[in-house]
């Protein structure tokens, strides 16, 4: 099977983060690319990338290989994702896709919700140098209403997700959340259309109300979208339900190999 899997991490996570999910699957992956995300790693710096510019590189990337990809990610991984599904459909000869988003985001097209988060985002990478990453992701992070689920989780997974959380440099991690934020990146709704052709799995929490209800409005607008709302989980389901997400990795690839076979015959 030609698929290949491309997956990123949300904010303050890792590739060893989406490892659980990734390991569950049953699909023979061509290529398995789980990158760190700029800014991110306890080395992290503040880099030059743009949003864009950062999407055409992995656009770029996934281009130079004669596979079909299922294109995936979490939260800020989701957007970075859709983003980069949106360039490679651009192609004059695109690859054939999948996409599996947890915790999308497709940006924020009124002028003043968009300033009002862009404020928002500063005022968190603002407050990184002063608290240091530990504090941070303790009195600030972990207290944000879509993380309340994980409060469930056992006291060692939860020791585990904020040391992972917590190695990170503050100046990388400052510069990813005000340029790889919701308030940087494009409003990507108005490209909707391009997607017509192409398996959209959307996967929320039920716990998570503003995403799920992101999602629901998406399937509305992109032809063959599928949203899946998985019950008493949250945010992060690479996390707290990686399984979930593992089957709809397969899904995904199943259905670019399905469509293949068909072109063939």
């Amino acid at each position: 099977m030609s698929v290949g899997l491309f997956a990123l991490h949300g904010f303050l996570g890792s590739p060893e983060a989406l490892q659980p999910a990734i390991a569950l699957c049953t699909t023979p992956w061509a290529r398995c690319v789980v990158p760190t995300l700029p800014g991110h790693g306890p080395r992290g710096v503040a880099e030059r990338e743009s949003f864009e510019s950062l999407v055409e590189s992995y656009a770029k990337t996934l281009h130079g290989h004669d596979i079909s990809w299922v294109i995936s990610g979490y939260s800020m991984g989701a957007r970075l994702a859709l983003a980069v599904a949106l360039r490679m459909l651009r192609e004059p000869t695109p690859r054939p896709l999948a996409l599996v988003l947890n915790g999308v985001d497709p940006g924020i097209q009124d002028p003043a919700a968009r300033e009002a988060r862009q404020q928002w985002e500063h005022r968190m990478s603002d407050a990184l140098p002063t608290l240091g990453i530990d504090a941070f992701v303790a009195r600030l992070w972990e207290s944000i209403p879509i993380f309340e689920s994980q409060r469930s989780l056992s006291p060692v997974h939860q020791e585990a997700l904020r040391a992972r959380r917590s190695q990170h440099a503050p100046a990388g991690v400052a510069w990813a959340m005000t340029t790889l934020g919701t308030g940087a990146m494009p409003a990507m709704s108005p490209e909707f259309a391009s997607l017509a052709h192409t398996p959209v799995w959307l996967v929320t929490g039920a716990l998570d109300s503003k995403f799920t209800a992101l999602s629901h409005t998406m399937t509305q607008q992109i032809l063959h979208a599928t949203h899946t709302v998985v019950p008493r989980r949250g945010h992060d389901l690479w996390t707290e339900a990686p399984r979930v997400i593992a089957t709809h990795l397969d899904l995904a690839a199943r259905a670019l190999e399905s469509a293949r076979s068909g072109a063939t015959a």
